[in-house]
């Protein structure tokens, strides 16, 4: 049932894009070898323990599972019964950042209660449940193996510092007129080693801890458990365990929030304040004071002291030995409470360590590339500055020399205009004379001869001929007209010339136009143009050479060049099948277009050959595929650009909001197969018959045809049906089918040709075919006149888009540059597009162009639709390779990239969000955006939009600059 529903949907799209989701669950792998151990908590256990590696974005990696729950993905195990997880992973992640995390992905998660008192109404040792969102980290800015790794809710406060920015901070004496708030604005950033590390380091200093991550507590209820650590390791252990105890019941102070809603409403706290808490509140009642103090460091301090307190009472009342490491412990825990000020907010600052030098240093050269290299884009060619992306001389001899080959190509255009309208002319012409008529002497618009034996049309000398290609004995609904090889057009400056050369497929053809007609052609049934204009046209021109004489500036004087042109079209016609419409003409759209160009110097070089080390070269390949070419009915009779993606206009006269007798249906049984099947019919398009009978080889089998036959209802012949039917494994019937097509839309939603789809109603035909949640059709029985509503209309949009421009300029030094474009964009808002540059580059690298003195860049872009969430998505990339940069000294080829994404719900309101269409395609005020920089393969900082127009890259050690507009 739920694959036949599934294709049932799938019969309402036109188009079907496919995508498979791999996932991969690793678990302790015999293959691993490398460990990892810890404790979650002081004893939270059932924790599903995820070792993760981070995303170029520097956030965690996730995963869809068999039930198609998203989980962070990589090496996991789940903590035992008193809160500890060992696991083992692949070598290969060894020196990563890593984020450990806990969820209760793996079932009920608990941890125990600490306290000898009792927690609310769970005894001493009880076990309390931890809510299903539990989400807790511990980070490391480099995994070893081996290593300690603790995960308890002083490393998640860490991790949330590590992964957070604060957007509208102005430094002191540093403030800036566009970014000048008083106050600092927390952003989720991104995870790096560096700011892992400093955040450990922040937290550690907090907290009075050594290492907030590899310091594994020891919980007040487990004090007296013998031990083999040295005493100043089994006290921090002990001092750690009580902090961590303190947090179950400060929850409860909180109004009885839970384990995992204190935490958050904690953090939150921790966040806001920059990485700092109120050291302790001011309190009239002292009976207050817990309650007052739930989220400052007092309460902490103080709640962790009276657990410990209480534990080592507990013990010593039943006569157990106390370590003097848990008296240690709590002295240092009061002195730190006891030194708290009321009122004052901490003030931790953490120094750069030693092993993070290099990563400041990293970063101050991040600034100074990132400024140069905007400056370097905003002055692209050099020819504002001189300092540009490119050599400024190299874009003036660039712009110059193809300037000169628009003044040559303005000075034949003319020429060339009319040559190509006396190819359109003869074919006109040789059909009207291949018809049963006469040759239509309006047609001969340039003197042409035709030859009935050699079915040829000439032009006056001969100088080209148009040929008729035999057809079949049995016809064949394609004509095909050649165009002679040898022949030639004289224009300006020389001849235009169509040789025999291979096509983009790389065959050899003749050049040569192909007509495709509905019905089948014979020699003695070719229509003439005017009579019955072909369903589509194929147009075959592999090479087409014509001279340009260059007389500008950017080479030398009076430069001769050879350009060919390939160009390859598929014209699709539409009619509009309307009946009130049926005076309107057919009119074409392009469905494929190849265009290939080449400019070169050397005559007789051939642009087959690769790009050569002498003389110049200029290449441009251009293929473009369109969608709902046979569908959209466009403004004028021949394609124009100005088409793409423009609805045509609601109207009575163009396309109807509402059609009167949009559909009708006919079920019955065929006589000779006895298969039933379902007849339905748009205006007057072709009657669409669907077949729903069993399997003959496979038992429960159904196989569901879709056919074409030449009537509507009993006695239909069957003119084609679909090369391969679907095959359901589980029987139906058609009952069944028509059900099924009704509860996914697919009976109601019918697609007129030239319009768009429309929605029919089923209620308001011959008869009503709705009763309730089922559609209900008669069998034998025509049921017409249902009407239809507009729902979406057909747009001629781009499926494929794919350019690429190679060229060779002369010089001292030869200097290749390529550019390589390519655009899907089947819908107007939504598309994805990639730019590849490359400039005096020496060879190609995985997508790289390098080289000594190479500077290349790839970027795209890319807009979606996020169904599940209603949200716009913009994702884009930045990748820049500059060899020879002497930023830092010596010159150094150096790297940069840049991930960006942004989701917002497209609105009406005047906020702008992400980078395309921000006039028209508004957020609703909910824009979330921010773009992550990598220098040097490391991830060093954010970029976002903190004013309107106003673009802060903000580093991993807090600073900021201001990009601009």
């Amino acid at each position: 049932m739920i694959i036949r529903k599934l294709a049932v949907s799938l019969a309402l799209a036109s188009l079907v894009a496919c995508s498979s989701n791999s996932s991969s669950f690793r678990e302790d792998d015999s293959q691993a070898d490398s460990g990892l151990s810890g404790r979650v908590d002081n004893s939270v256990r059932g924790a599903r323990v995820t070792l993760v590696e981070l995303t170029t974005a520097g956030q965690p990696t996730r995963e869809v599972d068999d039930s198609d729950n998203v989980i962070y993905s990589g090496y996991f195990t789940t903590t035992d019964t008193v809160g500890v997880y060992d696991l083992t992973y692949e070598e290969s992640s060894n020196s990563k950042a890593v984020l450990v995390i806990a969820t209760a992905d793996s079932g009920a998660v608990t941890y125990q209660c600490e306290r000898p008192s009792g927690c609310g109404s769970v005894a001493y040792l009880g076990n309390i449940s931890i809510d299903d969102s539990l989400d807790m980290r511990a980070g490391v800015g480099e995994l070893a193996d081996n290593m300690t790794i603790n995960v308890n809710w002083i490393t998640e406060l860490a991790s949330t510092l590590a992964t957070t920015a604060y957007i509208d901070a102005s430094p002191v004496g540093d403030a800036d007129p566009e970014v000048d708030e008083e106050t600092d604005t927390a952003k989720r950033a991104f995870y790096s080693e560096y700011s892992i590390e400093l955040a450990n380091k922040h937290v550690s200093t907090l907290f009075g801890l050594t290492d907030v991550v590899s310091v594994t507590p020891v919980g007040p209820s487990a004090i007296t458990a013998a031990t083999d650590k040295p005493s100043s390791v089994h006290q921090e252990s002990i001092y750690m365990g009580a902090l961590l105890s303190a947090l179950p019941v400060l929850a409860d102070l909180n109004g009885g929030s839970s384990y995992v809603s204190y935490l958050t409403a904690l953090t939150d706290e921790f966040i806001s304040d920059g990485g700092q808490l109120l050291q302790r509140a001011a309190v009239a009642d002292p009976a207050n004071e817990n309650v007052a103090n739930v989220f400052t460091l007092y309460g902490i301090y103080n709640q962790a002291y009276q657990n410990l307190n209480e534990s080592i009472n507990y013990f010593e009342e039943r006569n157990a030995t106390v370590p003097v490491t848990a008296r240690r412990a709590l002295t240092s825990l009061k002195t730190r409470r006891d030194a708290l000020v009321i009122g004052q907010m901490t003030d931790v600052e953490v120094d750069v360590s030693e092993e993070l030098a290099d990563w400041k240093t990293n970063i101050d050269q991040a600034k100074v590339f990132v400024q140069d290299l905007t400056a370097r884009f905003k002055d692209f060619t050099g020819q504002e500055t001189g300092n540009g992306f490119i050599d400024a001389d190299y874009s003036d001899r660039m712009e110059a020399y193809f300037e000169d080959h628009n003044a040559a190509y303005d000075g034949i255009a003319p020429s060339l205009n009319s040559a190509l309208k006396a190819v359109v002319d003869m074919t006109q012409y040789l059909l009207s004379c291949e018809s049963p008529g006469n040759c239509d002497a309006a047609l001969n618009t340039g003197g042409f001869s035709y030859n009935s034996t050699a079915h040829r049309v000439s032009t006056s000398g001969g100088s080209l001929t148009l040929t008729l290609q035999d057809i079949p004995d049995e016809g064949s609904k394609t004509i095909q007209i050649n165009l002679n090889n040898d022949g030639a057009l004289s224009i300006s400056g020389g001849s235009l010339t169509w040789k025999t050369a291979t096509n983009s497929v790389d065959v050899e053809t003749i050049p040569n136009i192909v007509l495709q007609y509905d019905d089948v052609i014979t020699d003695s049934t070719i229509p003439a143009w005017a009579d019955q204009e072909p369903s589509a046209l194929y147009v075959v021109w592999p090479s087409v050479s014509l001279p340009l004489q260059l007389s500008g500036t950017s080479l030398d004087a009076a430069a001769k060049n050879s350009v060919e042109v390939l160009f390859e079209t598929t014209l699709v016609g539409v009619r509009d099948p309307i009946p009130a419409h049926s005076a309107y003409e057919q009119r074409f759209n392009a469905f494929t277009v190849v265009l290939w160009v080449c400019s070169l110097s050397a005559t007789g070089a051939g642009c087959e050959t690769e790009l050569s080390e002498s003389g110049r070269k200029n290449v441009i390949l251009s293929e473009l595929i369109t969608v709902n070419a046979g569908e959209f009915y466009p403004d004028t009779k021949w394609p124009e650009f100005s088409n793409v993606f423009q609805p045509r206009e609601i109207s009575a006269a163009e396309t109807p909001q509402n059609i009167s007798n949009l559909v009708k249906y006919y079920r019955g049984v065929e006589s000779d197969t006895g298969y039933a099947y379902l007849d339905s019919q748009i205006l007057n398009e072709p009657v669409r018959r669907m077949r729903v009978y069993p399997s003959p080889t496979i038992d429960d089998a159904t196989i569901v045809e879709d056919c074409i036959v030449d009537s509507f209802g009993a006695g239909a012949e069957i003119e084609s049906c679909e090369s391969s039917p679907i095959i359901f494994a589980e029987a139906f019937d058609l009952e069944q089918w028509i059900q099924d097509l009704y509860d996914a839309d697919a009976l109601q939603i019918q697609f007129v040709t030239a319009h768009g789809s429309y929605v029919a109603d089923l209620t308001a035909g011959s008869q009503n075919l709705v009763s309730g949640d089922d559609v209900v059709i008669p069998s034998d029985t025509e049921l017409t006149g249902y009407p239809g509503e507009l729902l979406n209309q057909y747009r001629l949009t781009i499926g494929t888009l794919d350019v690429r421009m190679d060229s060779v300029m002369p010089g001292d030094d030869q200097v290749f540059t390529t550019v390589i474009g390519n655009l899907i964009r089947k819908t107007k808002d939504y598309f994805d597009a990639e730019i590849r540059f490359g400039y005096n580059y020496d060879y190609e690298l995985s997508g790289i162009y390098a080289g000594a003195d190479a500077q290349s860049f790839t970027a795209s872009y890319t807009i979606e639709y996020d169904e599940a969430n209603d949200f716009n998505v913009e994702l884009g990339s930045l990748t820049v390779f500059r060899s020879g940069v002497t930023l830092f000294g010596a010159e150094e080829p150096i790297g940069f990239s840049a991930s960006s994404e942004a989701n917002y719900t497209p609105g009406t309101t005047d906020t702008g969000c992400g980078l395309y269409n921000r006039d028209k395609l508004v957020s609703e005020g909910d824009c979330n955006a921010v773009a992550y920089i990598t220098f040097r393969g490391a991830l060093l900082g954010s970029i976002r939009e903190e004013r309107p127009g106003v673009y802060v890259v903000r580093y991993v050690d807090g600073t900021w600059t201001i990009l601009g507009s």
